[in-house]
């Protein structure tokens, strides 16, 4: 087994995102030794964690694998950073790289890939490549791991699959993971003494939505069936990451989605539409509190209005919350139920997500968005109402929209210009605009494909629209990188040997953009798919995986397509917008209801925001130990929220927040950082508990500690230790000398016992600044302790004293 931990410690600050590596030994992985687990799991994710970081599948897979095998070794592994692929390349570090163990893809028994949309399969057999690791199952079949790829692509891998049967990864997994993927840990643990053939032989027989990659494809293979909501599904038991949204946890409280958009996955492979228990959606936030010490709960739902308890939700979240965030949602639904607003904006909401889709009823009608006109500016004149800071209208640019639909448009631009100016000037509104992507296993996968000619007039129309009437407009995607994504996404497997020759060529997915030959790239996918995949289609055209049992229906799609192209809405599952359809999505037939907002949540919700208003506040010294260095800020309180509440849980409910006190603003935000400082504690009520329980000791972890504050102040006196080569006994005192001056501070130096020491003149000590300085030098190795105040600057003096090598100074505060 390889360890690369020498490597990442030594070129720390030449790593971009060096951080998503720390704290080392992340207790919250609950992990044993390496070498001691009962198995080693490897959970990658096929873009960079910077991208990805507010996602939540590695989350979820490391859930299901931990609570299958608790002695497991799980560890995560991310597409590295752009900026360090030359450096990883130049010293032969392996591409898949545990963030925690260091350790290579092969030194794992089971790898367990998310793919999330279709441009990261461009990184599969990239990662491989610079890995040290074939990238064709055929000549890993002796070799572990086992590479086992999911998540919501999955139903269009399509090109990591070779027409011959070879692939990029040993299986794919078809369906929702929830228990499944439990049940595959669980299988390769005991089987471990297996070959891999016949562990996947195995794992395909047992498990629904596994495929033990092959062709033809088997017609028994089928899809992982949905799973009624149970509170366990509810994502709470992963690790706290080094980022700086650890104060905020994704709460999930739908799966799948009620309406038929047309060109919408997720409504047509999640059906049917199920709603979690308030009651369970508050016993799991609490139990997210007390792991994750959360600041803020954001909903995980496609469109959160569609909960028919959504306004017990946030006024029960609200109560054991600082702050409860929600995004997108159905505008018709805000048109039926405009109290549902006042809810939102109690609750703190002040910037709203639409998506409109269709920039006229007609092309509404043609993405089935089930959203008239009347109905949308009803809904934008109840949102502009609230006076809120910010609304992003979403739409999509089919390429068939017509002179009416643009002037209708352009209509519906100047009703909403008026609207704005009346009731909400300041609001920022913008208009953010996407290119149609026919999705398999929906209705426009029988679509033609938009060609580039038929755009550019449409956008030029429609920017100048937007713009000329004070929206902002924005498009979400270049042409290039549409084409390579519909071509991905409904092409065949002729197109693994594009992949693969794009790959050896050194092209990639960033993250953001597709980096190689992009139009070289587009020509070779046109030429492996044909045209007949460009032009309309009908029934009898075959999609690699629409075989598969359990996958939305042929024959239904194709009459939702036919509706689409006749500009037919139907409308969807919810009453007074539509009937049943027959989709077969569900058993009971039985039609959703529009919200209902009560007035004892209002009521609930006016005492809970007023009592936020004056939490109770306790403060306490945080002491970050050399293990918690290079922690975000958001990450020092995820994990010190996290201690205090795991040793008193009778104060989870309510526990509010914790901050460090900005006494020094200038280093604000700097994980190098550690040592004494001082945090507020927010509590809803009950603040003397926590303040009892500190003053009987403090709470311990190998990470941090937390004390009682007492009346020392805290967080002015630090230690700046580095290596130093000039070995000059008064280079540094120079240094540091000038630096005083420069910052027009005059002093007296005193030399005893090896230490020189700086006083501050009385008179510039009333700039607030810098009081004293010790400095000893021994053994190329300066140790300066200073002695500050509330201006004080410790980057400007880092950079002063060090250069560019100042981001490898140790900086520690002291009593």
């Amino acid at each position: 087994m390889t360890d690369y931990s020498e490597f990442v410690m030594k070129n720390l600050h030449r790593l971009d995102g060096f951080r998503a590596y720390f704290p080392r030994s992340n207790p919250t992985f609950n992990n044993p030794a390496f070498e001691e687990a009962s198995l080693r799991v490897l959970i990658v994710r096929l873009s960079p964690f910077p991208n990805i970081r507010e996602s939540i599948t590695h989350h979820f897979l490391f859930q299901e694998t931990r609570r299958a095998l608790p002695s497991a070794y799980i560890d995560y592994a991310f597409f590295p950073n752009p900026k360090n692929i030359p450096i990883f390349r130049d010293c032969r570090i392996p591409f898949f790289l545990g963030i925690q163990s260091l350790h290579p893809i092969s030194d794992f028994d089971l790898v367990l890939v998310s793919n999330s949309f279709t441009l990261e399969l461009f990184n599969l057999p990239y990662l491989f490549m610079n890995t040290g690791i074939p990238a064709a199952k055929k000549e890993r079949r002796q070799a572990k791991p086992i590479v086992v790829m999911g998540g919501s692509n999955a139903f269009m891998a399509q090109c990591a699959i070779s027409p011959e049967g070879d692939s990029f990864v040993d299986a794919l997994f078809f369906g929702e993971g929830e228990g499944a993927v439990s049940k595959i840990v669980s299988i390769v643990n005991e089987n471990q003494k297996l070959s891999k053939t016949e562990i996947l032989g195995i794992l395909e027989k047992e498990v629904p939505g596994f495929f033990d990659i092959r062709m033809p494809i088997p017609d028994s293979m089928r899809v992982s069936p949905p799973k009624a909501p149970q509170a366990s599904h509810i994502l709470a038991d992963y690790p706290i990451l080094n980022t700086d949204i650890e104060n905020t946890a994704k709460l999930q409280i739908t799966q799948g989605c009620s309406c038929f958009c047309s060109f919408c996955f997720e409504g047509y492979t999640r059906k049917p539409f199920r709603e979690y228990s308030p009651k369970d959606i508050l016993e799991k936030a609490l139990e997210i509190k007390s792991k994750h010490a959360p600041t803020q709960f954001d909903f995980l739902s496609f469109n959160f209005n569609m909960h028919t308890d959504i306004s017990r939700i946030i006024a029960d979240l609200n109560e054991i919350a600082k702050f409860v965030s929600f995004k997108s949602q159905r505008a018709d639904i805000i048109a039926m139920c405009p109290g549902l607003l006042d809810v939102e904006i109690l609750s703190g909401k002040r910037t709203y997500t639409i998506g409109v889709e269709g920039i006229s009823d007609r092309m509404r009608r043609y993405l089935h968005k089930s959203l008239a006109e009347g109905e949308l500016i009803l809904a934008l004149e109840h949102i502009y109402a609230k006076k809120p800071r910010q609304l992003k209208l979403f739409f999509m640019i089919t390429g068939i929209e017509n002179e009416s639909d643009r002037r209708e448009f352009k209509d519906f631009v100047m009703k909403l210009k008026q609207l704005k100016s009346r009731l909400a000037p300041g609001c920022r509104t913008i208009m953010s605009f996407g290119l149609l992507v026919n999705l398999p296993f929906t209705p426009m996968q029988f679509a033609s494909v938009i060609e580039p000619a038929s755009i550019k007039q449409i956008k030029g129309e429609l920017k100048r629209d937007c713009e000329t009437n004070g929206f902002e407009f924005r498009m979400t995607q270049d042409m290039e990188e549409f084409l390579i994504s519909q071509h991905i996404a409904i092409g065949g497997f002729e197109c693994f040997n594009v992949l693969s020759l794009f790959a050896n060529n050194g092209g990639y997915f960033d993250g953001e953009h597709i980096a190689g030959d992009k139009n070289a790239l587009i020509s070779s996918l046109r030429s492996a798919s044909g045209d007949g995949l460009h032009a309309s289609k009908d029934e009898n055209y075959v999609y690699p995986f629409e075989k598969l049992r359990g996958a939305p229906d042929k024959s239904f799609l194709y009459r939702m397509y036919n509706e689409a192209r006749n500009f037919r809405d139907s409308g969807y599952c919810l009453d007074g917008k539509g009937e049943c359809i027959d989709c077969g999505g569900c058993e009971d037939r039985k039609l959703l209801k529009v919200p209902e907002v009560t007035q004892d949540d209002i009521n609930r919700l006016k005492k809970t925001v007023e009592m936020k208003k004056k939490p109770q506040v306790v403060q306490a010294v945080v002491t970050i130990k050399e293990g918690g260095r290079f922690l975000t800020p958001e990450a020092k309180c995820a994990f010190t929220g996290m201690v205090a509440l795991s040793h008193l849980p009778s104060i989870v409910k309510d526990y509010l927040s914790c901050r460090q006190l900005q006494n020094m603003p200038a280093s604000k935000g700097y994980g190098f950082l550690f040592g004494r400082f001082l945090y507020d504690f927010e509590f809803m009520s009950g603040s003397e508990v926590f303040l009892e329980f500190l003053k009987k000791g403090a709470i311990e972890t190998p990470i941090l500690s937390i004390s009682h504050a007492g009346d020392k102040e805290i967080g002015t006196h630090f230690r700046v230790t580095s290596k130093w080569d000039d070995r000059s006994p008064y280079g540094f005192q120079n240094l540091f000398q000038d630096f005083l001056l420069t910052n027009g501070l005059g002093f007296d130096i005193k030399k005893s016992n090896g230490v020189t020491r700086f006083e501050v003149a009385e008179k510039d000590r009333k700039k607030k600044f810098l009081y004293s300085a010790a400095l000893r030098q021994e053994n190329g190795v300066i140790s300066l302790e200073i002695e500050t105040d509330s201006r004080f600057s410790i980057i400007e003096m880092l950079k002063h004293l060090f250069g560019e090598k100042w981001v490898d100074v140790m900086v520690e505060s002291i009593e």
